[in-house]
């Protein structure tokens, strides 16, 4: 009797103690698979206990995971990033997420080559037809985004006035307060809410009200506009922390 009893304890000890996991399929707009690469984190402390890719039809299926929060993050090429949240891991448990559909980001993604065939097979590089104009860019507190002018910050001088926003011209400024971020279009320019737009922002909702940031993680963008006519993408290439001293941005700019 106490052997088996004993056996039991043990039995038991040893499934509430085992690893659970977690299951998902990542498809484009389409339904087609995405071979995206997937990393899970530890949603209290930020440790990475997964790292991996799908396989070719798009499922991964992580590695034993104790129990507890996670955070799963999975990437690819061209594709808006896919951040889940508290994802919950029991005991001898596969979390199943299902199909989950990667927006479409398109060719101002950060490390995204495209090109296209003329007439002819000669290899066009798209963007010296569209004519824009790209980069990276740190944005400091209080500071602002020049997007008419090629792509570069503006911030003010110590001790300068508010007028300074007007001089500067700039279309975009970072904003602080209460410890949040902001993102603020000034000078008559607008911006959308973060991945509400296709790839080229020509369905942006625009807005002239400030746009929390805190929280969003690289690779979400969102679209922004200028009173002379100038449409920029823009892509956070960091998470945003708060506390942090500034943002980290992708941007392409095309006139229109």
């Amino acid at each position: 009797m106490f052997q088996a009893t004993l056996a039991l304890f043990i039995s038991l000890s040893a499934f509430a103690q085992a690893g659970g996991s977690i299951r998902a399929r990542f498809t484009d707009s389409a339904g087609g698979a995405v071979v995206a690469e997937v990393r899970v984190l530890e949603l209290k402390d930020g440790a990475e206990v997964f790292h991996g890719h799908a396989e070719p039809s798009g499922t991964v299926l992580t590695s034993a995971l104790k129990p507890g929060n996670y955070r799963l993050i999975a990437s690819a090429p061209g594709f808006r990033r896919v951040d889940l949240r508290g994802v919950r891991v029991k005991a001898g448990k596969m979390v199943d997420l299902g199909p989950r559909e990667m927006g479409f980001s398109g060719c101002d993604t950060p490390g995204m080559s495209c090109s296209y065939y003329g007439s002819s097979t000669e290899q066009i590089d798209w963007r010296a037809e569209i004519g824009d104009h790209r980069g990276s860019v740190r944005v400091h507190r209080q500071c602002g985004l020049d997007i008419d002018n090629e792509v570069k910050t503006v911030c003010p001088e110590p001790n300068e006035g508010p007028n300074w926003l007007i001089r500067s011209g700039f279309e975009l400024r970072v904003v602080e307060a209460k410890g949040h971020f902001y993102l603020e279009a000034v000078n008559g320019a607008a911006i959308s809410r973060p991945n509400s737009s296709d790839a080229s922002c020509g369905d942006a909702r625009f807005t002239k009200s400030r746009i929390p940031v805190d929280g969003l993680g690289t690779g979400v963008d969102f679209c922004t506009r200028s009173t002379q006519g100038s449409v920029a993408h823009v892509f956070f290439t960091e998470d945003v922390e708060r506390g942090s001293e500034s943002i980290a941005l992708w941007v392409v700019t095309r006139k229109r």
